[in-house]
Order: C-alpha cells, then structure tokens, then sequence
C-alpha cells in the first residue's frame, strides 16, 4: 500500500491519476486513489468523492452533466493577466512582502540540508468541542472570521518557537472566479502569504484585528499565481530551494469546510477522524496512510465541523522528530484556550507550556544552593583553616605552607596594616612575584578590612601609574624584585622583605573586625582595549558564591592540587585561588623561570574543566 503510495508520477507521459484496488480478504479491499497535485484541490476531492459514494450506493444514478471545463478556467486566467487587476495585485503583493523576507528559524532536531527532499510526516490534531466553542464565541464578539482567529494563532505557536516577530505563512485559496467554474473539478487552489507582526508584544485582540485586515487584503488580490509573484520578487528574494527552504513561507495554514452530503465523513477521514459509512451492503472507513511528503517546514490543516476542528500537523521529517511536533501541538492546543480565557493577553504572555513542562523547567532552573552571603570570603577560608590546620594550603618551589601557616602569617600581616588607620575599603595594591607571598598579602588585606588592587609588574609602567592613581590606592604592597616597576607611583610602598622583623611581632591570632559580605573585596580593571581601563569593585558575596559554584562544579575538596596558572591581575585568578582555598585544597602558584620570567616546564593554559589535578 505505502509502495504504491509513493510511486511518483512522470508528468512529461502520465497518466497524473491512479486507481487501484488491493485486496486483503475475500470480503476486505482497499480502494486506493491517487492523484498529481495538479490535478485536484481539497473541494475537487470532496466532490468526487460524494458522486463516488452515490454511484455505490446507486449504480443507476444520474450524475448531473459537467459545466465549465479546466481548460475554459486556463483561457480566463491567460486574459485575466493581461489586464488591470493582475496589475494592481502585483503591485500589492510586491508592496506586502518588500524588503528582506524572513526565514522561519524554528528549532529542528535534525540539520537543514542545502537542498531539500521535503520527506514528510504528519500528526492528528482536534480542537475540542469546548475550545472551539469558545473560539467562536470569541471570533462573534470581535465580529471576525474563525480562520482568522486561527491563523493568528498559529502564527503566535511559530513567533513563540523561533522568536521571530515577523511571520509570514502561506494559506492556500480556491480561486473560482466565475460562477461556471463552482462545479468544474480541478486544480484551483492558490496559495497567498499572510505576513504577521508581533514586534511591540501587542495584546491577542490587537494582532487578531491585524491579521483580520491583511486577510482581507489578501482575498481581494488572491487570483495572482503565486509562482508568477515568486518570479516577480526583486533580486529573487524568495528563492530559498538552494538552501533547503521553501520560497516566501516555509510553514502553511488551512481551515477546510468540510464537502456536503455523504462526502463529509470521507473527507473528515482524510484528516485522521472520519466515521464509517454503511451502504448497499458495504461498510466502508478510511484507511490510515502515513503521508510521505512535505512542501514546507510545517503546515496544519483543520477541518472545521460542527463540534469539533479535526485535522493534521504536517511537517518535514528531516527537520523534526514526531516528539516535537507533538509538544508544538500541544502548545497550540494551550494557546488557543489561553487566548479563550484571556483574549486581551499580550501574546508574549500567552500560556505555552504544560504542567509538566512548567515542573521540568523549574527542575532545570532550581540552582538556588545556600552559600555563606553574610560572611567575608577570608571568614570563608578561615572555615578551611579550622578545619584543615595542618593540611597543606600553598606549595611553591618545593616548600609547603599549611592552613594553619597561612593563616598565621596572613593574620600578623593584617594586624600590621590594621595599626596603619586605614578605612574600611581602602585599596591597597599588591605587587609581588608569583608565590606565596602573593597570596598572603591578599588574604591580610582582606583581613584588615581594606580591599586589594592587583598589579602586574610586567605591566608598562604608565598603566600601574594609572590604576594606582585612579583606585586611590592609600598604599602597595611589593618586594625589591617589583618596587621598580612602581618607580613612577606617587603612593606609599610596602615593602613586605624590610618590615619582616616588624611583622613577626605582630599577633597571629585572627582580626577581630565586624565587617559585611558586601563590602569590597578587591578592584578588579578591564583590558582598556575600548579606551581607558575601568576598575570594577567585586564584593565579598560575590567572590563567595563563585568560590562555592565552582567547588561544586569540579568537584573540589581537601584532597584536590589546584593549579594557580592565570595572570594576577585578571579575574580568573580570583576564581583559582578562593576555590583551592575555601574547599580546603592545596593551592600551587604557577613557578616561573627567575631569568626569563617564562613557565619552566612549558605549561599550557588549561581548560576551565582541567583545573583540578
């Protein structure tokens, strides 16, 4: 059955029309009917289907004579296209869709490839009775059509999908212009673009009068062949084939009244609920075949009933997976009873997800984890100090300090500076090689109440002018191997090797300062790539939750060896050093080459994922 389905048709011999009858049983067959897309449009399907169902259930029945032929409709369009109305409908289609026409950027589960074979797929979709009862009410109360209630929010399900606010859909028009041609069977259906704004987030009610008005618009110049506009559009804009799109639109809408008569239960079936008909000792269903082929990205067709809407989502299987469009549906499904509840909504604002969506999307966003946000980030080391005295904390050069080292010689450092009046949140600078002396003076500055400012002594010296100048630094810490870098600082230097004896008599135990997590930790400047170099202030919290994201992230604890690779005077620094240090992990500054100033083993700048070793 599917084999011959998807026979293709070879229109240079025909035939373009294809009965077959396939049995399964000696009671039991398949009337299989197939046909060219040229040859039928939905109503020419109805239609032969009702005189189809008449002559089985009455052979003898006279079918009434054939009026106007295909080819009497062919020679009025030739005239009609010659004259003033083609004029101006081309002149309104070229207006509507100028300037650059969006490509709908829906997300697909499988790569658009460059040119595309539109294997297609579909799936059944009903609006319910109740929904569709309150669509129509609503469609009443604002004196506007339901195709164009539904249209508008079909283009809201794909503005909320791709977020896209210009939506361009295709919809396709039976054009029978003559009365004559109203029983003539054929191909008379054309397809015309509905182009939606949703930009400004406007309310359901607003883009509905919107949508109302362009289908008007649209149906008063339907009669222009959409592939003649195609070709009239300048520098081919709508060309999309080469690329895998479909030219103009790439997702379609269709609302069918359902043919008369007997025809209706078929032509219902055709769309995935049709009922089974009883004639002349026959029982007759409609047998569910898989559609195989797809023009455009997306279409949804319905059938609009007495009670309910049945119809199909209809898709391009090498873009989507069935899951998808089963969750796309039921989005609309969502949206049209939220537009029923609420038609004054903006559309933004409309109900999308499911409740079990809702509930993954909460799962998914639920990274709010307790941190220390009162406590400074030194406090939060000085946990890992109590906790780990003598585990080591800093190992540089083939000497190792423990936690309860550290935090000694951190504590006479900031008793020292403490004595020295400084106020809460002054920068102090600190320029010192790689190693531990760097660490420490950090953690004193902290300690003391003050913030620290990172200087790089590789840095050209009018840079460290500046940023001492522009933080206000009240003072900088250094050694003799960077006072020369600081030769043009007008500040206070520190040099930590002169006032080791000063130092060493001061208490180890630790500061007793009442200070707040929002305090400033340290003055952070930017590259200056864009102009001058700007000096951000990080507070305390902020270092603190970092420290405990990324602990958790990679897993850090007391036994991890954390690499201290990035330059002092960056951000990424910030993050090594508190990370090793407040998960109780031993922290190992980059060694450099004393002669050169370069890595001694050649290490690499590690991956974010490699940090701990």
């Amino acid at each position: 059955m599917a084999a011959a389905y998807r026979q293709p048709f070879i229109l240079e011999f025909g035939p373009l029309f294809r009965v077959r009858l396939l049995r399964r049983a000696p009671d039991d067959a398949v009337l299989l009917v197939t046909t060219h897309q040229l040859l039928l449009d939905s109503w020419s399907i109805g239609r032969l289907s009702h005189e189809m169902l008449r002559l089985l259930n009455e052979p003898a029945a006279m079918l009434p004579p054939p009026g106007a032929g295909y080819d009497d409709f062919v020679r009025w369009q030739r005239d009609w296209m010659a004259g003033p109305d083609a004029a101006r409908a081309r002149a309104y289609w070229e207006a509507r869709l100028a300037g650059e026409l969006p490509l709908l950027d829906l997300p697909t589960d499988y790569p658009r490839r460059s040119r595309a074979e539109f294997t297609g797929a579909s799936l059944p979709f009903t609006v319910s009775a109740s929904t569709l009862a309150g669509l129509r009410a609503l469609a009443g109360q604002y004196r506007r059509g339901l195709f164009s209630l539904l249209l508008g929010v079909f283009q809201v399900l794909l503005s909320r999908h791709s977020g896209q606010t210009d939506i361009i859909t295709g919809t396709p028009v039976a054009t029978r212009p003559l009365v004559e041609f109203h029983e003539t069977v054929g191909y008379f259906s054309n397809p015309v673009a509905i182009r939606g704004d949703l930009s400004g987030n406007p309310t359901f009610r607003q883009f509905l009068e919107q949508i109302e008005g362009h289908v008007r618009d649209a149906l008063a110049h339907h009669n222009l062949p959409f592939s003649d506009l195609v070709k009239q559009l300048p520098n081919h804009r709508a060309r999309r084939r080469d690329r895998g799109h479909s030219p103009v639109y790439q997702a379609a809408f269709a609302l069918h009244a359902p043919p008369p008569l007997g025809a209706r239960d078929i032509f219902l079936g055709l769309m995935g609920s049709g009922e089974a008909l009883e004639f002349s000792g026959l029982r007759a269903e409609t047998y569910p075949l898989a559609r195989h082929v797809g023009q455009f990205d997306i279409v949804l067709e319905l059938v609009e009933g007495e009670h309910t809407c049945p119809g199909l989502f209809k898709f391009n299987a090498e873009l989507f997976q069935r899951a998808s469009i089963e969750r796309m549906a039921g989005h609309f499904a969502l949206l049209l009873d939220g537009i029923v509840a609420d038609p004054d909504c903006p559309v933004a604002s409309l109900p999308l997800l499911s409740g079990t969506e809702l509930r993954q999307l909460e799962s998914w966003n639920a990274t709010h984890v307790s941190y220390p946000a009162t406590r400074t980030i030194h406090y939060q080391v000085e946990v890992s100090v109590a906790r780990y005295p003598g585990a080591p904390a800093l190992a540089f050069a083939g000497a190792t300090l423990s936690y309860a080292e550290m935090n000694s010689r951190a504590n006479r450092l900031a008793h020292y500076l403490g004595n020295l009046d400084f106020a809460v949140g002054t920068p102090l600078g600190v320029c010192l090689p790689p190693g531990p002396e760097r660490i420490i003076a950090l953690l004193a500055i902290l300690k003391s109440g003050c913030a620290y400012l990172p200087l790089d002594a590789d840095y050209p010296a009018e840079r460290l002018e500046y940023m001492v100048e522009d933080a206000r630094c009240a003072a900088v810490l250094c050694m003799a191997r960077t006072r020369e870098a600081l030769r043009g600082c007008h500040t206070c230097l520190l040099d930590l090797e002169t006032l080791a004896e000063s130092l060493a008599a001061q208490p180890g135990h630790n500061p007793h300062l009442d200070l707040s997590a929002d305090g400033t930790a340290y003055v952070i400047y930017t590259s200056g790539s864009t102009g001058r170099p700007k000096g951000v202030p990080i507070q305390h919290h902020s270092v603190g939750n970092l420290a405990r994201a990324q602990i958790r992230a990679f897993h850090v604890n007391a036994e991890s060896r954390v690499l201290q690779f990035a330059a002092f005077s960056v951000d990424a620094a910030i993050s090594e050093i508190f990370m090793a240090l407040c998960a109780g992990a031993c922290l190992h500054p980059l060694e450099l080459d004393n002669t050169h100033g370069k890595p001694e083993h050649g290490a690499a700048r590690l991956a974010p994922d490699s940090w701990r070793r």
